[in-house]
């Protein structure tokens, strides 16, 4: 019972220090709410018969010196019995309190001025919740009276809700327009599972053994692997620990820059590590967790790829990435901000002889042009358009940055540079909006579209089919649009779209 007490403090946003406090305390804290937001509570109420008030009810034991209660058969009183259900953290029906409304315009006394002036009824707190968790110890036979009436009521009205004192009328429609968000890392993980390369450990799944022994269902897989054309991702079970886990990604995707997979001219690795800062590893639906990737970033002649890949429709790139390393982190709500995400790239100042590409600027000189650093730091949101988490969003609001820098040379065959400048060096705001379909938590479809510096980027992918033991092939693109606004730069290609098709399995 205390642990209903606890529970019904918590979920109706009562903050109490437990520590120091008795129960009698802690009752009277629960009453002392019940009293002062008594409109503000979505709890319920129902008549008590007249015609069910019998002896049990004579001389019922009150708490804090208050002389016991007798509950009366009379035609002008009745007894509300006010109670919770579906709470959170409770499985029952909990009594909260019961009081006496006496109807002043009828019985002795009432006469026919009695409508003019005053309150037509006078309300008394016949038993509190604290006189009721202490009539279950003294006198169970009466908690469970009102108990039984409660639930008779409820079980031959199927159709008809409880009456509520909430005097607060929600609004359904704007409820649903405006969205769901769960209050732990439920969104995060869920949008995680289903999209990102690396996996995401699930809460342990609870099962009946024989004789009814509970038990706790294990992960068999013994690997994981995200790969398609552009990326692929892998982790052991070897790789597991106690806090999370570790997994390597190897592709020729840009994280920030509005390039398509292959025209990056770069080879990018990744150690990732998922801590989870929690007593339990399963925990981590509650926890504060850290997905931290080592990035390392090698310079590679793939000028050519673009133009001559059958799946990928793009002209030949004329930005070079140099050998860079960095950072990608994404942390869940630390000190009780938003989901924080952040990526650092940075590296040494590239060779600018014999460059992968050159083009004519608009100076008519051959140029080639480079990227070294790049920065973006963003805040992500996620919500649902309804309980049943079918259709999911999220979006990234954030800054980034990048530079670039321009090596002019005398003509097509040079390969030392005459100059070098840098030609960029600026932050743009950045917004991604996510959106996930799941019928019946089931991943099928994910579509984004980013816009940064001018340009959307368009992702998404469609699951095709899951076979036996978690095989699972997805359809997938990413369209990147011409420059918005602003003229094509010397470095800018002029969009171009690419598609694949991805393996998972072990997710």
């Amino acid at each position: 019972m205390i642990k209903r007490i606890i529970s019904l403090v918590l979920f109706y946003g009562l903050l109490i220090p437990l520590i120091g406090q008795n129960l009698d305390e802690l009752l009277d804290q629960v009453d002392l709410k019940l009293r002062k937001d008594n409109k503000y509570l979505n709890i319920h109420y129902i008549n008590f018969p007249n015609n069910k008030i019998n002896d049990l009810l004579k001389g019922v034991p009150r708490t804090n010196y208050r002389e016991p209660f007798t509950f009366k058969a009379a035609d002008n009183i009745t007894y509300n019995v006010v109670f919770l259900k579906d709470a959170v953290g409770l499985d029952s029906i909990i009594v909260l309190y019961i009081d006496e409304i006496t109807d002043k315009s009828q019985g002795e006394g009432a006469g026919m001025f009695s409508s003019t002036g005053g309150p037509q009824s006078d309300t008394i707190r016949a038993l509190t919740y604290k006189d009721l968790y202490n009539i279950q110890a003294v006198k169970p036979e009466v908690y469970s009276l009102f108990y039984n009436e409660i639930y008779r009521y409820i079980l031959d009205n199927p159709d008809q809700p409880v009456s509520s004192l909430l005097k607060i009328q929600p609004d359904n429609e704007i409820k649903t327009s405006l969205g769901i968000s769960s209050r732990d890392n439920t969104d995060f993980l869920n949008f995680q599972r289903a999209n990102n390369l690396h996996w995401y450990p699930k809460q342990k799944i609870v099962v009946k053994g024989r004789r009814g022994a509970q038990q706790t269902a294990t992960d068999s897989v013994e690997y994981r692997i995200d790969a398609g054309f552009t990326s692929v991702s892998f982790s052991h079970r070897s790789m597991d620990f106690s806090l999370g886990g570790a997994s390597l990604e190897l592709g020729v995707e840009e994280r920030m820059l509005n390039l398509l997979p292959f025209q990056q001219m770069s080879v990018n690795s990744a150690f990732r590590t998922l801590v989870n800062l929690s007593d339990k590893k399963e925990d981590i639906d509650k926890a504060l967790v850290i997905d931290a990737k080592l990035l390392a970033r090698v310079a590679l002649d793939m000028a050519d790829l673009p133009g001559s890949l059958p799946f990928m429709g793009a002209s030949k790139p004329k930005l070079m990435l140099g050998t860079a390393g960095g950072i990608d982190v994404s942390l869940t709500r630390p000190f009780g901000l938003p989901f924080l995400n952040l990526y650092v790239m940075s590296g040494a100042a590239p060779s600018l002889s014999n460059p992968s590409t050159k083009a004519l600027n608009k100076q008519k000189k051959y140029a080639a042009y480079y990227n070294i650093s790049s920065f973006e730091a963003s805040m992500s949101f996620y919500w649902n358009t309804s309980e049943t988490m079918i259709s999911r969003f999220r979006l990234d609001v954030g800054l980034g940055y990048y530079d670039i820098y321009e090596a002019i040379y005398a003509n097509a065959t040079a390969k030392a540079p005459s100059t070098k400048k840098l030609v960029q060096d600026k932050f743009f705001p950045s917004l991604t909006l996510h959106f996930n379909f799941a019928p019946g938590n089931v991943d099928i479809y994910h579509g984004e579209i980013r816009f940064f510096d001018g340009q959307a980027r368009v992702t998404g992918w469609l699951k095709l089919m899951e076979l036996e033991d978690g095989h699972v092939f997805r359809f997938g693109g990413t369209l990147i649009s011409p420059p918005v606004g602003r003229p094509v730069r010397n470095w800018e290609a002029k969009g171009g779209a690419l598609v694949q098709i991805r393996y998972r399995y072990g997710f």
